[in-house]
């Protein structure tokens, strides 16, 4: 019986010592509702795609590389492996990774990923994989992956306006938060933020992929969210959206 207890702990210890990025699952949190900006550039906008053409497919990423944003047509299957249908969008403001520091994150805890589907009449969308990844410097050191496909009956229009928020569940937070306190608060801040991404049924576009700042308030359950060059809060319906007002 010890001996087994011994086997299982060095074979945890040995995983855990790889040179891997960690890796955690990404979820949609529905009772987030979404945020809203007011367009490309004022929200932290990391990943633009688009059906390229006629096609109703799209995928795209962001990583870092040689000290610089590396964009690909090429994203993330939550099936597994990866499709280069694209189009990524390659505009200054439109797929670029995201600093924690920049966006006021300290903690795993409060990252957010908001998908804005801009589809014609708010038209259905689903997203096919997400994977979010942490760069220190050109080290990719934790991904969180979107475990299955989500489809949305409907979506929100307009360009970087309303979004479904995606997080980590509380344990993975936990573990990447055991690699964040590894580290200063200087190279915290300088932590990038990149993304991997694809989606079916898509007729409209651009889809746009965004950090936002999940902070916890004194009222249970209730969130607020915070990006960059984002201010104020509001309440919208039964799903208690909660709306940050572009500065």
């Amino acid at each position: 019986m010890n001996r087994q207890f011994f086997a299982i702990v060095l074979g945890i210890t040995a995983a855990l010592s790889m040179p891997y990025a960690a890796s955690a699952d990404l979820i949609f949190d529905s009772s987030l509702g979404g945020v809203t900006g007011s367009g490309l550039g004022t929200v932290s906008t990391i990943l633009t795609i688009q059906s390229p053409g006629s096609t109703t497919t799209e995928s795209g990423s962001v990583s870092r590389s040689g000290g610089a944003d590396v964009k690909s047509d090429t994203g993330v299957l939550a099936s597994g492996g990866t499709t280069n249908v694209g189009d990524v969008k390659t505009g200054a403001s439109q797929t670029l990774t995201q600093t924690f520091g920049g966006n006021g994150i300290t903690k795993a805890s409060q990252i957010a990923i908001v998908f804005n589907a801009a589809e014609p009449s708010g038209n259905s969308i689903t997203l096919t994989g997400l994977q979010m990844s942490v760069f220190n410097g050109n080290a990719d050191i934790f991904d969180a992956h979107l475990a299955a496909a989500v489809a949305f009956p409907t979506t929100f229009t307009g360009i970087g306006k309303e979004g479904f928020v995606f997080r980590l569940n509380t344990a993975e937070a936990n573990a990447l938060q055991t690699v964040l306190n590894g580290l200063t608060s200087a190279q915290v801040a300088a932590l990038r933020i990149g993304l991997s991404a694809s989606a079916s049924d898509a007729t409209g576009g651009p889809e746009t992929f965004n950090l936002a700042t999940i902070t916890a308030v004194p009222e249970p359950g209730t969130l607020l969210f915070v990006g960059t060059a984002l201010v104020g809060l509001g309440v919208w319906g039964r799903k208690r959206l909660l709306k940050a007002v572009a500065a």
